[in-house]
């Protein structure tokens, strides 16, 4: 018992268990389930989620991370290309940042490597991290976001973790540990519904099964968003793309990667 109350087991629903399913998977058959995928059957499997986290409960005021002062600092140059490098491009961003070709979208760092089921020592079960919380500065909407560099797993399979982390987030009790992360900028909308987002960084031109399974994915986040039972939890899920320059600025834009077209050799 912590704080007062009773701590059962993490749960460990349908959805985490895709994602932990399709991270150990191999490309073909990532991509079999891409092309399986409906809008109804991940709605159900959202909902059903969130249901089972509604009924786990955990301190409040309980991190969703280390509280180390030093977290964000002294990392090596491999690490500043990777996750940690974008996010913190991210933090040190003047402004929030506007999304060109969607002007409903205006975003802002929060935290990066949140761990939605962090726990108490003594709890036990199968945790799913998050790469990044943003701030939607027009809708004041908390953002759930996966960010994919390069050759890291696919489009759909980035789908399905940063759907599985944000049903873990969406329940009242996650809301208000989501709040304790963001008390320097004025509070967040009363909009209970949370915003899902996957960045893509460095999308590689040429790798199998990359294209298909971005266009399984975004279509599928475009019929998930426009699901009636989905919207009442997640107003936004998104593809983005984000790019960083020499000087670590960052842009992000609506468009999805465009596959080049490779002239053919003559005589073919």
């Amino acid at each position: 018992m912590v704080g007062g109350l009773v701590q059962a087991a993490i749960p460990y629903p349908e959805l985490t268990r895709r994602y932990v399913e399709l991270a150990k998977a191999t490309s073909s058959q990532r991509l079999e389930c891409a092309a399986q995928a409906t809008a109804d059957e991940y709605a159900a499997l959202v909902c059903a989620s969130i249901a089972a986290f509604s009924e786990w409960e955990v301190p409040d005021t309980e991190s969703f991370y280390p509280d180390d002062p030093a977290r964000d600092l002294n990392k090596s140059s491999k690490q500043a290309q990777r996750t940690y490098g974008w996010a913190m491009a991210l933090k040190r961003a003047s402004d929030p940042l506007a999304v060109d070709g969607d002007p409903c979208m205006t975003l802002s760092y929060v935290a990066r490597e949140v761990c939605p089921t962090r726990t108490p020592a003594s709890q036990t079960g199968r945790s799913v991290s998050t790469d990044l919380i943003l701030r939607d500065h027009v809708s004041g909407r908390p953002v759930v976001a996966e960010l994919k560099i390069g050759r890291d797993k696919d489009p759909f399979t980035a789908l399905v973790q940063v759907l599985a982390a944000a049903a873990q987030l969406a329940p009242p009790a996650q809301r208000a540990r989501l709040r304790t992360l963001d008390a320097a900028l004025p509070g967040w909308s009363e909009d209970p519904r949370l915003e899902v987002v996957v960045l893509l960084a460095e999308f590689p031109v040429r790798n199998r099964h990359r294209w298909e399974q971005l266009a399984y994915a975004s279509r599928l986040s475009v019929a998930l968003e426009q699901h009636p039972e989905v919207r009442e939890h997640l107003s936004r899920i998104r593809f983005l793309q984000i790019f960083r320059d020499g000087t670590d600025r960052v842009t992000l834009s609506a468009s999805l990667p465009v596959r080049a077209v490779v002239p053919q050799k003559p005589g073919r």
